[in-house]
Protein backbone atom coordinates (compact mmCIF):
# COMPACT_ATOMS: atom_id res chain seq x y z
CA UNK A 1 0.00 0.00 0.00
CA UNK A 2 1.40 3.85 -1.13
CA UNK A 3 1.69 6.46 1.15
CA UNK A 4 -1.41 8.31 -0.39
CA UNK A 5 -3.51 4.86 0.03
CA UNK A 6 -2.27 4.75 3.72
CA UNK A 7 -3.24 8.54 4.19
CA UNK A 8 -6.53 7.88 2.75
CA UNK A 9 -7.16 4.82 4.58
CA UNK A 10 -6.61 6.61 8.35
CA UNK A 11 -8.64 9.76 7.03
CA UNK A 12 -11.53 6.55 6.16
CA UNK A 13 -11.93 8.78 2.72
CA UNK A 14 -13.66 5.69 0.80
CA UNK A 15 -14.34 4.93 -1.95
CA UNK A 16 -11.70 5.44 -3.44
CA UNK A 17 -12.02 7.94 -6.37
CA UNK A 18 -10.21 7.12 -9.20
CA UNK A 19 -10.07 9.76 -12.27
CA UNK A 20 -11.46 8.18 -16.11
CA UNK A 21 -8.91 10.86 -17.67
CA UNK A 22 -6.40 10.46 -16.54
CA UNK A 23 -3.62 8.26 -18.38
CA UNK A 24 -2.78 5.57 -15.84
CA UNK A 25 -6.19 5.07 -14.44
CA UNK A 26 -4.67 3.35 -11.59
CA UNK A 27 -3.12 6.29 -9.75
CA UNK A 28 -5.27 8.41 -7.42
CA UNK A 29 -5.30 12.08 -7.92
CA UNK A 30 -2.64 14.34 -9.59
CA UNK A 31 0.46 14.96 -7.84
CA UNK A 32 -0.30 18.89 -7.74
CA UNK A 33 3.26 19.36 -5.32
CA UNK A 34 4.65 21.93 -7.67
CA UNK A 35 4.66 25.50 -6.73
CA UNK A 36 3.47 28.33 -8.66
CA UNK A 37 5.71 30.95 -10.61
CA UNK A 38 6.45 33.86 -8.42
CA UNK A 39 6.79 37.23 -9.92
CA UNK A 40 8.22 39.30 -7.38
CA UNK A 41 11.02 39.25 -5.01
CA UNK A 42 10.24 36.86 -1.91
CA UNK A 43 10.77 40.02 0.76
CA UNK A 44 8.34 42.36 -1.20
CA UNK A 45 5.61 39.86 -1.22
CA UNK A 46 6.28 39.60 2.78
CA UNK A 47 5.81 43.40 2.86
CA UNK A 48 2.70 43.27 1.40
CA UNK A 49 1.45 40.69 3.45
CA UNK A 50 2.19 42.65 6.68
CA UNK A 51 0.58 45.65 4.77
CA UNK A 52 -2.69 43.91 4.88
CA UNK A 53 -2.46 42.66 8.09
CA UNK A 54 -1.73 46.02 9.33
CA UNK A 55 -4.40 47.35 7.73
CA UNK A 56 -7.00 44.49 9.17
CA UNK A 57 -5.53 45.42 12.72
CA UNK A 58 -6.70 49.20 11.92
CA UNK A 59 -10.18 48.08 10.68
CA UNK A 60 -13.00 48.90 12.50
CA UNK A 61 -15.52 48.39 10.15
CA UNK A 62 -17.51 45.86 11.82
CA UNK A 63 -18.02 44.33 15.54
CA UNK A 64 -15.52 41.42 15.09
CA UNK A 65 -12.69 43.47 16.15
CA UNK A 66 -14.16 44.62 19.46
CA UNK A 67 -13.36 41.13 21.14
CA UNK A 68 -11.18 39.44 19.03
CA UNK A 69 -6.97 38.30 20.36
CA UNK A 70 -5.35 37.86 17.43
CA UNK A 71 -6.07 38.73 13.86
CA UNK A 72 -6.10 35.49 11.61
CA UNK A 73 -4.48 36.70 8.68
CA UNK A 74 -3.67 33.39 6.76
CA UNK A 75 -0.54 31.55 6.25
CA UNK A 76 0.98 29.67 3.35
CA UNK A 77 3.43 29.82 0.14
CA UNK A 78 3.34 33.23 -2.26
CA UNK A 79 2.66 31.68 -5.72
CA UNK A 80 1.33 29.22 -4.93
CA UNK A 81 -1.17 26.93 -7.44
CA UNK A 82 -4.22 26.26 -4.28
CA UNK A 83 -5.68 29.07 -2.22
CA UNK A 84 -8.03 27.33 0.91
CA UNK A 85 -10.51 29.48 1.97
CA UNK A 86 -12.71 28.97 4.95
CA UNK A 87 -15.07 31.01 6.99
CA UNK A 88 -14.17 32.68 10.09
CA UNK A 89 -10.96 31.80 12.88
CA UNK A 90 -11.98 29.71 15.72
CA UNK A 91 -10.98 29.98 19.47
CA UNK A 92 -7.46 28.02 18.68
CA UNK A 93 -7.01 30.19 15.87
CA UNK A 94 -7.83 33.30 17.65
CA UNK A 95 -5.27 32.48 20.34
CA UNK A 96 -2.41 31.38 17.58
CA UNK A 97 -3.18 33.83 15.27
CA UNK A 98 -2.99 30.86 12.54
CA UNK A 99 -6.14 29.57 10.18
CA UNK A 100 -6.94 25.90 10.65
CA UNK A 101 -5.47 24.73 13.61
CA UNK A 102 -7.00 22.38 16.13
CA UNK A 103 -8.78 19.08 15.36
CA UNK A 104 -10.10 20.99 12.20
CA UNK A 105 -6.54 21.52 11.20
CA UNK A 106 -4.72 18.56 11.32
CA UNK A 107 -7.63 16.67 9.41
CA UNK A 108 -7.33 19.30 6.56
CA UNK A 109 -3.50 19.02 6.74
CA UNK A 110 -4.04 14.99 6.64
CA UNK A 111 -6.33 15.67 3.26
CA UNK A 112 -4.79 18.19 1.68
CA UNK A 113 -1.43 15.66 2.20
CA UNK A 114 -3.38 12.89 0.71
CA UNK A 115 -3.41 15.05 -2.57
CA UNK A 116 -0.18 16.32 -2.40
CA UNK A 117 -0.53 19.97 -0.98
CA UNK A 118 0.89 21.12 1.52
CA UNK A 119 0.34 24.67 3.56
CA UNK A 120 4.17 24.94 3.74
CA UNK A 121 4.91 23.86 0.19
CA UNK A 122 2.12 24.97 -2.23
CA UNK A 123 -0.83 26.25 -0.58
CA UNK A 124 -2.10 29.12 0.93
CA UNK A 125 -4.69 28.87 3.73
CA UNK A 126 -7.33 31.91 4.86
CA UNK A 127 -11.00 32.44 5.62
CA UNK A 128 -13.44 35.15 4.64
CA UNK A 129 -13.29 37.17 7.86
CA UNK A 130 -10.67 37.65 9.91
CA UNK A 131 -11.68 38.09 13.17
CA UNK A 132 -13.14 35.38 15.27
CA UNK A 133 -16.88 36.14 16.10
CA UNK A 134 -18.02 36.03 19.65
CA UNK A 135 -18.86 32.19 20.74
CA UNK A 136 -18.27 30.95 17.31
CA UNK A 137 -20.89 32.11 15.76
CA UNK A 138 -21.02 32.33 11.55
CA UNK A 139 -20.36 35.68 10.57
CA UNK A 140 -23.18 37.23 8.78
CA UNK A 141 -23.22 38.44 5.40
CA UNK A 142 -22.16 42.24 6.69
CA UNK A 143 -19.10 41.35 8.05
CA UNK A 144 -18.04 38.94 5.10
CA UNK A 145 -18.91 41.55 2.91
CA UNK A 146 -16.74 44.06 5.11
CA UNK A 147 -13.71 41.60 4.89
CA UNK A 148 -13.76 40.70 1.55
CA UNK A 149 -11.36 43.92 0.34
CA UNK A 150 -8.71 41.51 2.43
CA UNK A 151 -9.67 38.73 0.66
CA UNK A 152 -9.47 40.03 -2.84
CA UNK A 153 -5.82 41.35 -1.78
CA UNK A 154 -4.63 38.06 -0.87
CA UNK A 155 -6.02 36.71 -4.07
CA UNK A 156 -3.88 39.14 -5.96
CA UNK A 157 -0.68 38.65 -3.64
CA UNK A 158 -0.63 34.10 -3.61
CA UNK A 159 -2.25 35.06 -7.69
CA UNK A 160 -3.48 31.30 -7.25
CA UNK A 161 -4.73 28.46 -9.42
CA UNK A 162 -7.89 27.35 -8.13
CA UNK A 163 -9.83 28.35 -5.09
CA UNK A 164 -10.97 25.53 -2.69
CA UNK A 165 -13.96 26.68 -0.24
CA UNK A 166 -14.63 25.01 2.82
CA UNK A 167 -18.20 24.87 4.24
CA UNK A 168 -21.14 26.82 3.32
CA UNK A 169 -20.27 30.05 4.66
CA UNK A 170 -17.25 30.46 3.01
CA UNK A 171 -18.79 29.03 -0.13
CA UNK A 172 -21.76 31.14 -0.52
CA UNK A 173 -20.12 34.45 0.18
CA UNK A 174 -17.29 33.98 -1.84
CA UNK A 175 -19.72 33.05 -4.90
CA UNK A 176 -22.68 35.16 -3.34
CA UNK A 177 -25.33 32.88 -3.66
CA UNK A 178 -27.44 31.13 -0.78
CA UNK A 179 -27.26 27.28 -1.66
CA UNK A 180 -26.14 23.94 0.26
CA UNK A 181 -22.89 22.47 -0.17
CA UNK A 182 -24.92 19.22 -1.21
CA UNK A 183 -26.29 21.85 -4.39
CA UNK A 184 -23.06 23.28 -4.93
CA UNK A 185 -20.32 20.58 -5.07
CA UNK A 186 -19.15 19.12 -8.13
CA UNK A 187 -19.48 22.25 -10.02
CA UNK A 188 -16.94 24.77 -11.17
CA UNK A 189 -17.69 27.87 -9.95
CA UNK A 190 -15.76 31.41 -10.51
CA UNK A 191 -13.81 34.00 -8.38
CA UNK A 192 -11.67 37.19 -10.05
CA UNK A 193 -11.09 34.82 -13.12
CA UNK A 194 -9.56 31.69 -10.69
CA UNK A 195 -11.92 28.59 -10.88
CA UNK A 196 -13.21 27.63 -7.46
CA UNK A 197 -14.48 24.10 -6.14
CA UNK A 198 -16.86 23.67 -3.27
CA UNK A 199 -16.60 21.21 -0.26
CA UNK A 200 -17.02 20.26 3.20
CA UNK A 201 -15.87 22.03 6.13
CA UNK A 202 -12.92 19.76 8.20
CA UNK A 203 -14.64 20.33 11.23
CA UNK A 204 -18.30 19.71 9.74
CA UNK A 205 -16.38 16.36 8.96
CA UNK A 206 -15.35 15.96 11.94
CA UNK A 207 -19.26 15.33 13.43
CA UNK A 208 -20.37 13.83 10.29
CA UNK A 209 -17.13 11.48 9.10
CA UNK A 210 -19.62 9.58 6.94
CA UNK A 211 -19.31 12.68 4.51
CA UNK A 212 -15.22 12.24 4.47
CA UNK A 213 -16.01 10.20 1.20
CA UNK A 214 -17.74 13.33 -0.55
CA UNK A 215 -14.89 15.38 0.20
CA UNK A 216 -12.44 13.14 -1.28
CA UNK A 217 -14.35 12.91 -4.43
CA UNK A 218 -14.37 16.92 -4.13
CA UNK A 219 -10.71 17.07 -3.56
CA UNK A 220 -9.87 14.98 -6.23
CA UNK A 221 -12.36 16.64 -8.53
CA UNK A 222 -10.62 19.76 -7.77
CA UNK A 223 -7.16 18.45 -9.10
CA UNK A 224 -8.63 17.79 -12.24
CA UNK A 225 -10.09 21.27 -12.84
CA UNK A 226 -6.32 22.50 -11.54
CA UNK A 227 -4.11 19.84 -13.90
CA UNK A 228 -6.75 20.87 -17.00
CA UNK A 229 -6.23 24.59 -16.23
CA UNK A 230 -2.41 24.14 -16.73
CA UNK A 231 -2.57 22.08 -20.01
CA UNK A 232 -5.10 24.99 -21.28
Amino acid sequence: MGRKEQIIEALGLYPIWVSKNRANANSICADTSEIGNKSRPKIDLENDHNLIEQDILNCKSCVLHRERDKVVVGEGVFGADWFIVGEAPGAEEDSRGKPFVGAAGKLLDAMLQAISVDRKKNAYISNIVKCRPPKNRNPSKEECLECRPYLDRQLDLVAPKIILAMGRIASNSILDIDQTIMNLRGEIYDYKNIPVIVTYHPAYLLRSPMEKAKAWVDLCFATEVLADKKNS
